[in-house]
């Protein structure tokens, strides 16, 4: 009985190490499968969602729905934008997508290419100072300037001085800015409790070494990708870590849970 419940358990294991492995490509699939059949609404939905979580074969996709207007009214600008951030990764679609990124170029006014890249850095920016908001958010919704609590609590402020901390050597943000921006969230209190793993992984690791501070900025690399839900291959992929080993970024991330959270 014994030998077979650890079977049964290591089975189960495997079961839900796999479907965590695969669950962005599971829902590129589906993406695929649906704009197979006609229904690209459908597949920009389940692409979508992956792009703003950092798949860079979704990123690809919707940059071909926004150029030739699939599912989409089309929008050169917002397909500049998506091949723009898929050309930024490590991964070998990158000069594909760096192709089309210069082919749609030539096709843009002035006006419209800086807003191309500025919606791009914004998509970047919100990830950092964001986390997992961004993961459902629509990409024309990135900066929107919208405040939904004029005020924090004092213990939410306190916290969130406490976050600040922690990472203030590592990013050069004024603790202002990072309270304003807690004030963008729906629910700021849930926004800050998963801020508090991410600063906690950050400390038990960096306190048990001796890191260069160049070091330090990869393990947060690392942490706030993993706080944008992604897998911790997925996260490998895009943190195109140089100096501290694979081995450790992966210590880092078994303490930050995968969470997919919404955008209100």
């Amino acid at each position: 009985m014994t030998a077979r419940f650890a079977i049964v358990s290591a089975i189960l294991a495997f079961a839900v190490w796999s479907y965590l492995h695969n669950h962005s490509y599971a829902d590129f699939r589906k993406g695929l499968e649906a704009y197979n059949r006609g229904d690209y609404k459908a597949a920009l939905l389940e692409w979508r969602s992956i792009a703003n979580r950092g798949d860079v074969q979704a990123q690809m996709k919707l940059g071909d729905m926004y150029a030739q207007g699939k599912g989409v009214p089309g929008d050169l600008v917002q397909a500049y934008v998506w091949f723009d951030l898929a050309a930024s990764s490590n991964l070998p679609e990158n000069r594909i997508a760096s192709e089309k990124r210069e082919a749609i170029k030539k096709d843009l006014s002035q006006n419209q290419l800086e807003k191309a890249k500025q919606m791009a850095r914004g998509w970047v920016l919100a990830q950092e100072k964001n986390s997992g908001v961004i993961a459902m958010m629509l990409l024309s919704e990135i900066g929107d300037g919208k405040i939904r609590h004029e005020k924090l609590t004092e213990v939410e402020i306190s916290r969130i001085q406490s976050i600040h901390e922690a990472f203030k050597e590592v990013r050069d943000i004024p603790l202002d800015s990072v309270i304003e921006d807690f004030k963008h969230d729906a629910h700021p209190d849930r926004e800050i409790a998963v801020w508090e793993i991410m600063a906690k992984a950050f400390k038990q690791h960096c306190e048990t070494r001796k890191l260069s501070l160049e070091e330090k900025k990869e393990v947060y690399k690392v942490i706030v990708l993993r706080g944008l839900a992604m897998t911790e291959d997925e996260v490998l992929a895009r943190a195109n870590l140089k100096l501290i080993k694979e081995i450790d970024a992966r210590e880092v991330m078994k303490s930050i849970p995968v969470q997919r959270r919404e955008h209100p």
